[in-house]
């Protein structure tokens, strides 16, 4: 499953990847994109200042930059 995590405001948005701990600062205006990999389903947690995303219990994540950066894998 692909998701597109998208910082609307005119602030940056800070993205948590958990259980690592990983993190991410989307700039304003500017998106990433989210893969999960493997069998069962992450979790998208919306905070005041923050998005915590959880990776399926079962695979992994790859993640890229507006302009097809890979970040994470």
């Amino acid at each position: 499953m692909k998701i597109r995590v998208v910082a609307k405001q005119k602030a940056p948005l800070l993205v948590v990847f958990e259980p690592l701990g990983e993190e991410y600062v989307v700039p304003p205006g500017e998106h990433i994109v989210v893969e999960w990999l493997g069998d069962g389903e992450g979790e998208i947690a919306v905070h005041d200042d923050h998005v915590k995303l959880w990776d399926p219990i079962r695979g992994s994540k790859r993640v890229w930059t507006a302009e097809g950066d890979e970040l994470l894998s």
